[in-house]
């Protein structure tokens, strides 16, 4: 199955019109109908916005997964915004960890068995 062809299961799962597809991802229609056709395949921004549309990840969209869940079991737009959004501040508490960290010692990198800091090139 091509990338067209998987565009086109996908839309009409989720019961919608190419006209609709390409307002909900910031396309225009004809856009559609030519990735539906395999004349066009767009960049990466777009293959989030269209997967995104769709209710799907990239993988999938682009046939490189098997689908994670079901369509009426698959996560919002808006449950995937929130698990990003934690997952951010998760990040930010553990890069904050790891500063103070390097803070409590010295911030100077160890040696390795060589002699020369790690990170700095020679």
């Amino acid at each position: 199955m091509g990338f067209g062809d998987r565009i086109r299961i996908l839309r009409k799962v989720a019961n919608l019109s190419q006209d609709d597809l390409a307002k909900l991802a910031g396309m225009g229609r004809n856009t559609i109908g030519r990735m539906e056709s395999n004349t066009y395949i767009p960049h990466h921004r777009s293959l989030v916005k269209l997967a995104t549309a769709l209710g799907v990840d990239v993988q999938e969209l682009l046939g490189e997964s098997a689908p994670l869940a079901p369509p009426g079991q698959r996560e919002t737009p808006q449950q995937v915004l929130v698990e990003i959004s934690r997952l951010h501040a998760r990040m930010e508490r553990i890069e904050h960890r790891v500063r103070q960290l390097e803070r409590e010692r010295g911030q100077e990198p160890p040696e390795d068995p060589g002699g020369q800091r790690k990170g700095k090139r020679t």
